[in-house]
């Protein structure tokens, strides 16, 4: 059997938020790896993560060559304001490389702060599938994104007094909101009133129609077939009476012209059934 590709996360813009929290977590926590090495990745994008069947989520390594951000080919997507000048700088792979460069400068701004920008801004893409620009100009795109997270944007991004200082803290904040966003244990309900009941769960009481149930049905919208509505039979005066109803041909005069009336036109009007 061939081995099953890795999918890429891009493939899955606007997943669900517990779903968009796990691919977080698995990639902040790789960040924060490469920092720990001295190293920054500075180009983290749905395009540059994928997963396997395990749902294991693998970053793309970083590039060695230098990374432009700013001039004309800003990407808010991944250039965090601070880098968006006219004029393009080089951001090397080496932490401590970057941290001159910027230096030099003049720009207040920790390289580490790009790959957190860029999983923040990833974030949102998950959640809303839209950029992040939509996402702070558009109320109806920012309201895709549940109320506790929308901080966690923010925070990322640096749109705020407060900003996560590095991967690690990004990791753990989310790793945290998905901890508190899981539901409680529920008992059964159902069985524990059963138990209660002293019923037992596991056999069906049949229902119990009424003899005179007559309501239409559900399924059909006609009579449950039994009550279903049959003809009623006559009965004869003389049955109702008790008295043994004898066959015509006994009969004598009287008794025909009491049954029959005169000239064979049937009773009167005043004794008719």
């Amino acid at each position: 059997m061939a081995k099953q590709q890795p999918t890429a996360i891009a493939a899955e813009a606007a997943v669900d938020p517990g779903d968009a929290l796990k691919i977080l977590i698995q990639l902040a926590g790789q960040v924060a790896g490469l920092h720990q090495q001295g190293q920054l990745h500075r180009a983290i994008s749905a395009e540059s993560g994928s997963y396997d069947a395990s749902r294991a989520i693998t970053l793309s390594p970083p590039s060695d060559d230098d990374v432009l951000f700013g001039g004309a080919q800003t990407d808010e997507e991944r250039c965090p304001p601070e880098l968006r000048t006219s004029q393009p700088i080089g951001i090397p792979q080496d932490l401590f490389s970057a941290r001159r460069i910027l230096g030099d400068r003049g720009v207040p701004l920790d390289p580490v702060q790009i790959d957190v920008y860029q999983l923040g801004t990833l974030l949102c893409r998950l959640l809303t599938g839209e950029p992040i620009q939509s996402y702070l100009c558009s109320p109806r795109t920012k309201g895709r994104v549940p109320s506790a997270l929308q901080p966690m944007i923010e925070r990322a991004i640096g749109y705020g007094s407060e900003r996560f200082s590095e991967a690690r803290q990004l990791a753990d904040a989310l790793r945290q909101q998905l901890a508190d966003s899981q539901p409680p244990t529920e008992l059964d309900v159902t069985s524990a009133d059963s138990a209660v009941a002293g019923q037992d769960v596991s056999e069906e009481t049949p229902a119990v129609k009424a003899a005179d149930d007559t309501s239409p049905s559900i399924v059909t919208g006609r009579p449950h077939r039994d009550t279903e509505i049959r003809p009623v039979e006559k009965t004869s005066s003389a049955r109702l009476s008790g008295e043994v109803e004898l066959p015509f041909e006994k009969l004598g005069h009287f008794e025909i012209i009491g049954r029959i009336g005169h000239g064979g036109m049937g009773r009167s009007a005043s004794t008719r059934c």
